[in-house]
């Protein structure tokens, strides 16, 4: 995290360059890097990973808040295969792709830990994934489905019930009680993806 390409030159991949062959990258989390290279445009230059040649699969990994100069928001070009991943403003071809914020503990002091609402909890692919400890070598797998990202989350997860709000109808009182199981209370819900029943706001 927090590499920077400062030149404002060609350089791209603020993170990782590739050149070729295969790289494949697991629970892995790249986020906070920049390239100073600015260019407005449709097109993406990797701000977090560049691919100049070869093949790059991403795998149960967090691609957040990487940019290129301007600020504006990069994470990779074009043709990787990603699958069971979290990248920011999604990736059209890639496989069981989340947008949602992964709510991490604390990145302005490099703490890319899951927090207990996190989206990457539990929703990577246990099938790709071999690893049985993660970055801080702590027990991958703990609830029996594999986070996304390089971090575990150690905690009892929460259980919400219902996991998913019924459809509510524009212009009628829409009221829903939402149950949970594990941790301390008291507690305070926010939505960090997908979005509210149709006719809410």
């Amino acid at each position: 995290s927090k590499n920077r390409v400062s030149s404002t030159a060609t350089y791209y991949g603020g993170a990782v360059f590739v050149n070729g062959g295969l790289t494949t990258l697991t629970n892995a989390t790249i986020s906070d890097n920049s390239i100073a290279y600015a260019k407005v445009g449709t097109l993406f230059y990797g701000g977090g990973i560049y691919k100049n040649g070869g093949k790059v699969e991403v795998n149960n990994s967090i691609l957040w808040n990487n940019s290129r100069g301007g600020g504006i928001a990069d994470q990779v070009n074009l043709l990787f295969t990603i699958k069971n991943s979290i990248v920011q403003d999604g990736y059209k071809t890639g496989i069981n792709v989340l947008e949602g914020d992964p709510l991490f503990v604390s990145p302005a002091t490099d703490n890319y830990e899951l927090t207990a609402c996190s989206p990457a909890m539990n929703t990577g692919d246990n099938t790709l994934s071999t690893e049985t400890e993660d970055l801080a070598s702590k027990p991958r797998e703990r609830t029996g489905v594999v986070d996304m990202g390089a971090y575990e989350y150690q905690e009892s997860a929460l259980i919400i019930n219902p996991a998913v709000l019924p459809t509510g109808n524009r212009g009628v009182g829409y009221n829903e009680q939402l149950t949970i199981e594990g941790g301390t209370a008291n507690y305070t819900f926010r939505i960090s993806g997908g979005k509210l029943p149709d006719g809410l706001f």
